[in-house]
């Protein structure tokens, strides 16, 4: 194995304390010089420091007892609901929505109505609404709640036209029940 002698009588693989300019670049000789994939590495596990803690918020959901939450997983239903209580979710791939289960009322505007016997007539109604199946009220109807008090005003608006006045005026409860069973039937 040969190896040259430079003029000061020294190994050309290693440099003398006089071979350096200066003190700065006999420092900074022996540093690393970082590559483009060092320099991306470096960034994703910034992102990672940062963006990880901000997630810890987002992962865990409550529902109370009274809801029920249907998790889209990349656009499919696990056909199953959430809850009542603590769940986690995948922020990036989980989209939610949360049903509320108690009893609601809904108003019915007054609308004017024919009777069997053409005699107009101006009726209003409040109906109760309350979700039994969270996954087909989310699933099988685009809103619930619109698709209720519509089918109510069309069912109300169909009984009404079967009876005359007089049956109108005397016979309430028999025609509350009759829309009511209509409801609940659909």
């Amino acid at each position: 194995m040969t190896s040259t002698i430079d003029n000061h009588g020294s190994n050309s693989k290693h440099k003398n304390l006089h071979d350096y300019h200066s003190h700065y670049d006999m420092e900074h000789a022996h540093m690393h010089s970082w590559t483009v994939c060092e320099y991306i590495l470096l960034f994703l596990a910034w992102i990672i420091v940062i963006v990880i803690p901000v997630f810890w918020f987002c992962i865990f959901r409550t529902v109370r007892d009274y809801q029920r939450a249907i998790i889209f997983r990349l656009g499919k239903s696990g056909r199953r609901e959430a809850g009542p209580g603590v769940f986690a979710l995948n922020p990036l791939t989980d989209v939610i929505k949360v049903i509320d289960l108690r009893i609601e009322t809904c108003n019915l505007e007054p609308q004017s109505m024919m009777s069997k016997d053409t005699v107009t007539v101006t009726v209003d109604a409040v109906c109760f609404m309350k979700v039994i199946d969270p996954i087909k009220a989310v699933l099988e109807i685009d809103n619930y709640r619109t698709a209720f008090i519509n089918f109510s005003a069309t069912t109300l608006r169909s009984v009404i036209g079967t009876y005359d006045l007089q049956a109108l005026l005397s016979e309430r409860d028999e025609i509350n029940k009759k829309i009511q069973r209509i409801i609940e039937d659909e």
